[in-house]
């Protein structure tokens, strides 16, 4: 049966998380500024969140007909996911608080389409404390992965090539 839990590294302390109406949750993300673990279901077809920690108050944040979505990610006030069904593959964006009116970040990715990834040089975010997010995020292809990549790495980036 599948499920979502977390356990300690030593795998003892496990908890169930989530465990029902849950069919393929393939992609998995954690929003350490809000608290809230964000997941995609292939079967489904939908974006839904928890909080971290108890797994309680579960919200679907996007729900679609035509869709693939295989992986998600989260990264300052937005949702990243990959959408193997949309516009010959496409990594797409949705507000975090409210997915509704998504925005197509970049489209014909072919048939490899599969993780996105956040890189993101600046300071990890440490629950507590406030860091400043730049919502200016580009898309780069690292070693066969998709990598959504600030702006200011995207620019050295740009300059060692």
């Amino acid at each position: 049966m599948p499920c979502i839990g977390k356990t300690r590294l030593n795998g003892s302390e496990k908890v169930v998380l989530v465990n029902m109406e849950i069919a393929w949750p393939n992609g998995i993300s954690t929003d350490y500024e809000e608290n809230k673990l964000y997941w995609c279901d292939a079967c489904t077809d939908k974006i839904e969140r928890i909080d971290l920690e108890t797994g309680g108050n579960r919200e679907m944040m996007l729900s679609g007909s035509n869709v693939d979505m295989f992986s998600v990610a989260v990264f300052g006030s937005y949702i990243y996911w990959s959408d193997r069904a949309h516009a010959e593959r496409s990594v797409r964006r949705g507000h975090k608080n409210d997915a509704t009116e998504t925005v197509t970040v970049r489209t014909g990715l072919g048939v490899n389409l599969k993780a996105v990834k956040i890189f993101n040089r600046g300071p990890m975010f440490v629950p507590g404390t406030m860091v400043a997010v730049s919502n200016s995020v580009f898309i780069k292809e690292i070693a066969g992965e998709l990598v959504l990549v600030t702006m200011d790495i995207w620019q050295r980036m740009e300059l060692l090539a």
